[in-house]
């Protein structure tokens, strides 16, 4: 059942790439690798190292005269490894958004949204499915910049193989900024905060700076800030309870922006 669901969800996001009609498609395609190899005689403090990483970032869009829908994808894999350990995951990330707005005004839309949460190992497992509808507002719409917020009331299910699904009913706001500077960098943010009807509540920021060195080169620097209280947890103490990662890659990449 939850394969199921999370299949659906997954057509949906990436429906865009497929269907014909105007999409629009944007994003970037990336791979990183570095590796540091020393003799078994040198003296100094290195010693042999390896990481590499795979992400993707797009969007497929259909804009139409009354209705928008978006479809986002972000999707990164890497590993890391120091002599004498084995190979543990630095990056592993799966994150969809499918977004269904009905123009109303040119200001104020009602939408419908799928998001999935979830990571490549142990495949969607676990993972955090949510279905939510509401009002958003369209802040600042520019050839070079959008913002924008929307709030609602959300479903929440997170799924995890030998447990019970376990489901909550909140209300969701996400307000999402990007920037396009010319033709050689972009930057993309998402603030996202449940909160449960029986307390609670998640807080999800996610930022990435994309700057183009070359013509398949780029850099790439990503911040995520996570905080989750459930209701049958202790209070959170804060700063300490907030969860943070930081990432930067340089490497080999196809853009779409």
């Amino acid at each position: 059942m939850k394969m199921n669901i999370l299949c659906a969800v997954l057509l949906v996001c990436v429906a865009g790439t497929a269907a014909a009609g105007d999409w629009k498609i944007s994003g970037i395609i990336g791979a990183n690798y570095s590796e540091t190899a020393v003799s078994d005689n040198w003296t100094a403090g290195e010693t042999d190292a390896r990481s590499w990483m795979l992400m993707g970032d797009g969007a497929a869009e259909r804009d139409g005269e009354l209705t928008d829908w978006l479809n986002t994808l972000k999707a990164e894999y890497g590993k890391a490894s120091l002599s004498g350990s084995g190979e543990q995951e630095n990056a592993d990330l799966i994150y969809m958004n499918s977004i269904y707005k009905y123009k109303l005004t040119p200001s104020i839309n009602p939408y419908a949204a799928l998001n999935a949460d979830s990571q490549f190992t142990e495949f969607f497992d676990p993972s955090v499915l949510t279905e939510s509808a509401g009002l958003g507002w369209n802040i600042l719409v520019k050839d070079d910049q959008n913002l924008n917020t929307r709030m609602g009331i959300a479903f929440k299910q997170t799924m995890l193989s030998g447990a019970e699904t376990g489901s909550e009913t909140g209300a969701e706001s996400i307000t999402a900024y990007d920037l396009k500077l010319r033709e050689y960098a972009k930057f993309v943010s998402e603030f996202k905060v449940f909160t449960a009807f029986d307390a609670g509540a998640d807080v999800r920021w996610d930022s990435s700076l994309y700057v183009k060195l070359g013509k398949y080169l780029t850099a790439q620097v990503g911040y995520l800030v996570i905080h989750e209280y459930d209701a049958d947890m202790p209070r959170p103490e804060l700063p300490e309870d907030i969860q943070t990662r930081l990432t930067f890659g340089l490497g080999l990449s196809y853009n779409l922006f």
